[in-house]
């Protein structure tokens, strides 16, 4: 009998409208959704929202600094915002759990990683073409996506 596959994660970020030109410093909102349930920073108070050139590099590095200790846990946790999304990586499984502690599911490293990458790739390339040459976001997203990336070939 062939092994289950690995259960399926998703990510995603989306900036919100009515901010104005595009910046770099707009606010967005993060998604989860894991086998055991959903998290999302949208439509809390206190707002969970998110600047976005902050936001996308900050949680590609926080992955990233967890899979290369290959054990513990770390906590994304926004600039100026109250919002949180937990991993904890044990034997190559990631746990995701939300803000308020409830588990959303666990899957393997791999799983995590492609999903956290195709999101972010996606959102990066919906974004960048919309935002100023000289906007920071066109420095600091491509930079976090190509050392993230370096994970998951």
């Amino acid at each position: 009998m062939p092994a289950a596959p690995p259960p399926s994660v998703a990510f995603r970020f989306a900036v919100r409208p009515g901010q104005g030109a595009p910046s770099g410093f707009d606010l967005c909102d993060l998604a989860f959704t894991g086998p055991e349930g959903s998290t999302t920073s949208a439509g809390h108070t206190p707002d969970q929202g998110m600047m976005l050139v902050l936001a996308v590099p900050g949680l590609l590095d926080e992955v990233r600094f967890l899979l290369s200790r290959r054990h513990g846990t770390t906590t994304f946790r926004p600039a100026d915002s109250s919002f949180r999304l937990s991993f904890t990586l044990h034997r190559g499984l990631v746990t995701v759990t939300a803000p308020d502690r409830r588990p959303l599911g666990t899957t393997t490293t791999a799983v995590l990683t492609h999903a956290l990458l195709t999101a972010a790739e996606s959102f990066t390339a919906g974004l960048l073409p919309t935002l100023p040459a000289d906007d920071p976001a066109h420095h600091d997203l491509p930079l976090a996506l190509a050392t993230f990336r370096a994970l998951h070939p």
